[in-house]
């Protein structure tokens, strides 16, 4: 997939904070905090590579329509051995993502930016 340079893009918003401190400032403003980020195999999962990928592949319904949360998991590079990566991948963006995308991305406050980072990836 080529997802580092994308990363490394994808790292910062337009403030310059790290994608994950937006995240966290995003959910407190609503009175959200998390106690942990979520993790497969111990490693943390890379919330902004995720983001990328599904917006990538048309967004969280065309993907579900599909039946293509596999298909994510296997792009974000997860052990296969995980039997249920499909709807462990779409947990991980209901809860940690989706009401960002849509009030970000939906919004298009964040849509140029992922836009210009996946067209750079292409």
């Amino acid at each position: 997939m080529g997802s580092l340079p994308v990363q490394k893009k994808v790292e910062q918003g337009n403030s310059g904070q790290p994608f994950k401190e937006i995240l966290i400032q995003f959910y407190k403003r609503k009175g959200i905090t998390f106690a942990k980020f979520p993790t497969v195999s111990g490693k943390e999962i890379d919330l902004q590579r995720l983001l990328v990928t599904i917006v990538k592949s048309g967004g969280p319904g065309p993907i579900t329509a599909r039946r293509g949360w596999k298909r994510i998991w296997e792009e974000m590079g997860l052990p296969m051995s995980n039997t249920s990566g499909s709807t462990t991948i779409r947990q991980f963006y209901e809860k940690y993502l989706q009401v960002f995308d849509e009030e970000t991305n939906g919004g298009r406050e964040f849509d140029a930016k992922i836009s210009q980072l996946i067209q750079k990836e292409e």
